[in-house]
C-alpha cells in the first residue's frame, strides 16, 4: 500500500529525516515511535506533500508521489489527522465532516461514511450543530478522526493522536483506531509519542531517532525489546 525508501527531509541545512525506509501493507496498522525531535512528523509531511523530500522514494500503490501537491496526495487515497487536530473551530462538527468529503461526488456514500463515523463516536452526532471549538479536546480529536475518515481514504495516516488527552479518553480514541483498522482493513500509519499504546495496536515498530530508523520489528517484540523498554517504557 505504501513504500517508502531511503526518505530525508531537510529545512534549510537541517536534515529532520536521513535516508529512512519503511512500507505499511495492506490491512496492517504500523507505528512509527520516537520523542520529540526524532523526525515522526517530518516523515507524514513528506508523505502528504506538505513539504518536499530533499530525496527518497514514496510509493502509494506503487505510484511514486514524492513531490507531489497534498491535494492531490489526498485525491489518490491518502488521509491524514495531524498533530494538534486542525478541525475548523468556527464550523460546526457536520460542516467539519462534510469538508472531509468536499472532494467526493458519491452522495450515497458520503452519507453511509457519515452515519459510520456517527456510530463510532456517537457524542459527535449528539453535537452536530454544535461549533467545533467548543468541544473539549477528546470531542474535537475525534472530529479530526471522523473527518478524515469522510475522505473514504485508501490509508490513514494518524500523528500523535494521543496528544493532551486525559487518559481515559486516549483509550477510548485508541480502541476506535483498532475498530477502523478491523471494520474496512484500512491500514494506517500511526505517529505517536505513547510507545506502550502505540506497539499495542500496531502489528509491526519502527524505532525513529533523530531522523534514522534504528529497529524495526513486530510490534510485540518490540515491546519486549530491552532498548524499547529503557528508554520509552521506564523499565529498567
Amino acid at each position: 500500500m505504501l513504500n517508502v525508501e531511503n526518505l530525508s527531509v531537510s529545512y534549510g541545512a537541517i536534515k529532520a529525516v536521513r535516508n529512512i525506509s519503511f512500507h505499511v501493507a495492506e490491512g496492517e496498522i504500523v507505528s512509527i515511535i520516537g520523542n520529540n525531535g526524532a523526525g515522526k512528523s517530518s516523515t507524514l509531511r513528506a508523505l502528504t506533500g506538505i513539504v518536499t523530500p530533499a530525496s527518497g522514494s514514496i510509493k502509494l500503490f506503487d505510484r511514486e508521489i514524492a513531490g507531489t501537491k497534498a491535494h492531490k496526495v489526498s485525491g489518490l487515497g491518502m488521509s491524514m489527522v495531524p498533530e494538534g487536530r486542525g478541525i475548523y473551530t468556527r464550523m460546526t462538527v457536520l460542516e467539519n465532516l462534510e469538508m472531509g468529503a468536499f472532494n467526493r461526488r458519491d452522495k450515497e456514500g458520503v452519507k453511509r461514511d457519515m452515519e459510520k463515523v456517527f456510530d463510532l463516536f456517537p457524542v459527535l452526532g449528539e453535537r452536530r450543530r454544535q461549533k467545533g471549538g467548543s468541544l473539549s479536546g477528546g470531542e474535537q480529536q475525534m472530529l479530526a478522526v471522523g473527518r478524515a475518515m469522510m475522505q473514504s481514504p485508501k490509508i490513514l495516516l494518524l500523528d500523535e493522536p494521543s496528544l493532551g488527552l486525559a487518559p481515559q479518553v486516549i483509550e477510548a480514541i485508541f480502541e476506535v483506531i483498532k475498530e477502523i483498522n478491523r471494520i474496512d482493513k484500512t491500514p494506517i500509519l500511526l505517529v505517536e509519542q505513547n510507545v506502550y499504546l502505540a506497539l499495542e495496536v500496531s502489528n509491526r515498530g519502527y524505532v525513529l531517532e533523530t531522523g534514522e530508523i534504528v529497529l524495526t520489528d513486530t510490534s510485540e517484540h518490540l515491546l519486549r525489546n530491552e532498548m524499547v523498554q529503557k528508554a520509552y517504557l521506564g523499565i529498567e
